[in-house]
């Protein structure tokens, strides 16, 4: 299920730092018991709110007003069970990945709870995890997850599939929350140093805040997201307090501060805005949800426009033999990098091995795609005698360009398995 629709927001590239107006509007405790040591949230396009309650193990979802809509989760490291959910962020088509800490993965649900697909283990290479803690989702679909047991990014398709280089890069002594600009700019939030680092798309490191002029320095931040202008959110933990800062890491606005009062917090911890610029905050020491921003949401938002000038064609036939998978690749620019990849949905399950290709203009170029593993082929034409099997067998192709700006563009599709 390669949810890839959507793509960079470009037009969002030259928006200057603009103070929004982040008032106290509305909180509220968790439902069934409250919430227990929430970490993170996130927020769909209806506004709605889900909230990793890592305490009791499970997430819970609420209106943009606060209203309990419905929780799901129980302890335990089956499929769709929870063991201290820390990072929760959104994709494309309301896809909701958890970051399950305590289990070393990552889960995949939809917006009513029902699972949909898991992946990590733990270790330090690259798909495993020790401690996974933030995460967050492209515009085109791709996953990032920080990794501060093994103190790094890394970089996955909306199914957890390998990608093209970079997959994974260093990212501190000890990353937690995570965001992207509509540049494709990763920030990652390093509680050791108590920094926030700025990479580029291509994972390498451009800057380091700490310090914010008549703010100070951050003490022991936690979450950060960014708002529709493309300007940034840290939750400062330490500090018991929200900064509002530029891209480029100066200050546009001091939030809260410690109190228990509304607007005030006791080590916030996950944050996230919605595209009417509501920002909703984890007043974690409260026990609480917090919600800022504007008095009354517009309309619903428009979707981004599509990025000038890079097209990607992924073409293959509907039905392809097991031992004979291949797809073509066009780009129209004069040059561009194409990473590739994807795996197999059914009984048996396989990742296909991420390639990379240059590709000149317009000249298609068809790629025999690889399974990674031994007898991995023998295992699927086995299973696909099975009629359940061949009713289900699909392979799930991403494919990924980046021009020499940096603009990036995926392309997905499905193809049906055959013996």
């Amino acid at each position: 299920m390669l949810a890839l629709a959507g793509s960079l927001l470009a037009s969002l590239l030259a928006a200057g730092p603009a103070a929004a107006e982040v008032t106290f509007r509305a909180q509220w405790p968790g439902a069934d018991g409250g919430f227990s040591s929430p970490v993170d949230l996130a927020t769909d396009p209806a506004g709605n709110v889900y909230v990793a309650d890592t305490g009791n193990d499970r997430v819970q979802a609420y209106s943009t007003s606060g209203t309990f809509l419905r929780q799901w989760g129980i302890s335990g490291g089956g499929s769709g069970e929870l063991d201290g959910p820390a990072g929760i962020a959104l994709g494309p088509q309301e896809l909701i990945y958890v970051v399950d800490s305590g289990n070393d993965r990552v889960q995949i649900f939809d917006a009513t709870g029902a699972f949909g697909d898991l992946w990590g283990s733990p270790g330090a290479a690259y798909g495993e995890f020790d401690g996974p803690f933030g995460v967050t989702t492209s515009p085109a679909g791709n996953v990032y997850v920080t990794d501060p047991g093994n103190d790094r990014v890394q970089r996955f398709t909306p199914t957890g599939g390998v990608i093209a280089p970079p997959s994974e890069w260093g990212a501190g002594a000890e990353p937690r929350g995570i965001e992207l600009d509509a540049a494709g700019s990763v920030y990652v939030v390093d509680a050791g140093p108590d920094l926030v680092r700025k990479f580029d798309p291509a994972g390498n490191p451009v800057a380091s805040f700490g310090a914010f002029g008549s703010a100070g320095a951050l003490d022991d931040p936690t979450g950060i997201a960014a708002d529709p202008d493309g300007n940034l959110y840290i939750a400062d933990t330490g500090n018991d307090r929200v900064l509002q800062i530029t891209r480029d890491g100066a200050l546009i606005d001091e939030i809260g501060g410690p109190g228990p009062g509304q607007g005030t917090f006791l080590s916030p911890t996950g944050l996230d805005t919605d595209c009417r610029g509501n920002l909703y905050v984890v007043d974690q020491g409260h026990g609480l949800v917090q919600k800022l921003g504007v008095p009354a949401p517009p309309p619903p938002c428009d979707d981004p426009p599509n990025p000038e000038g890079l097209v990607l064609e992924l073409n293959a036939e509907r039905k392809q033999k097991v031992k004979r998978l291949s797809a073509t690749l066009t780009c129209p620019l004069e040059s561009c990098r194409v990473g590739i990849g994807g795996r197999v949905k059914g009984r048996s399950r396989a990742r296909l091995a991420g390639q990379v290709r240059e590709l000149g203009p317009a000249q298609p170029q068809t790629v025999a795609l690889d399974y990674q593993g031994r007898n991995t082929v023998r295992r699927l034409r086995k299973a696909l005698r099975k009629r359940k099997a061949r009713k289900r067998a699909r392979v799930e192709l991403a494919a990924e360009a980046t021009d020499a700006e940096g603009t990036v563009v995926v392309e997905q599709l499905t193809v049906k398995l055959r013996r």
